[in-house]
C-alpha cells in the first residue's frame, strides 16, 4: 500500500497554508501540491509524493500545524479526504492552489 501526506486545517487564512505546504515540501521532499478549500478558512493539502511506511507520513503530519482533532485520527491509522459537500455546510470544495515543484 501506498500513502500520501495529506492536511488538514480549520480556521487558517489561505497564506498560512500555503507557507507551511512550501516549507514541508521543501524539508521533506515532498514535491508539488494541491490546497482546496473545503468550507471558508478551512483547506485540505495534499502532497504529490507517496510513501510505502504511513511511520513517515505521521512524521510530517505531526510536523505541521494542521488541525490536533486530524492528527488524532493519525493514531488510529487513519484519514478521509472529502470532495463533497459536507450535510448541512453545502460548500463544494474548490481547488485554490496547485503549486509545482520541478518537473
Amino acid at each position: 500500500m501506498r500513502f500520501k501526506v495529506f492536511l488538514d486545517y480549520d480556521n487558517k487564512q489561505i497564506l498560512e497554508v500555503f507557507e507551511e505546504a512550501k516549507r514541508l515540501s521543501k524539508k521533506y521532499g515532498l514535491g508539488g501540491f494541491i490546497i482546496r478549500k473545503s468550507s471558508p478558512f478551512h483547506y485540505h493539502v495534499v502532497f504529490d509524493k507517496e510513501f510505502d511506511d504511513f511511520e513517515n507520513v505521521k512524521r510530517i503530519v505531526l510536523d505541521s500545524s494542521a488541525d490536533e482533532k486530524f492528527k488524532g485520527c493519525l493514531w488510529m491509522g487513519f484519514s478521509v479526504l472529502r470532495t463533497a459537500s459536507a450535510g448541512k455546510k453545502r460548500f463544494i470544495p474548490k481547488e485554490v492552489i496547485k503549486y509545482c515543484d520541478g518537473d
